[in-house]
């Protein structure tokens, strides 16, 4: 797993980018943070060969590390990236009801 950072373009700052080897080829994994109108939002990617998935997030940093770490940990594919953080963001929501 390589980890590198601090890459600027325009789809904004580079946080952290990883690769995993995966049977289908190589996942590559992003995490930048993206200047919008509404502020600086964070957003995870999923790449395999042709096909990506990007989900932007309004939480705290330390939130979206954790998911990050979690979706490149279990070799999370672009093809499943959003119902992960949908269940991921349910998870949280009813964490905290009482």
């Amino acid at each position: 797993m390589n980890n590198f950072t601090g890459e600027k373009t325009p789809r904004g700052l580079l946080l952290r980018k990883n690769k995993v080897d995966f049977s289908e080829g190589v996942l590559v994994y992003e995490l930048r943070a993206v200047k919008t109108s509404d502020g600086v939002l964070l957003s995870v990617s999923a790449k395999l060969g042709e096909e990506v998935s990007t989900c932007l997030f309004a939480s705290r940093i330390g939130e979206v590390l954790k998911f990050y770490k979690s979706v490149v940990e279990n070799t999370v594919t672009p093809c499943t990236l959003s119902d992960v953080a949908e269940d991921l963001k349910n998870q949280f929501i009813l964490d905290r009801v009482i």
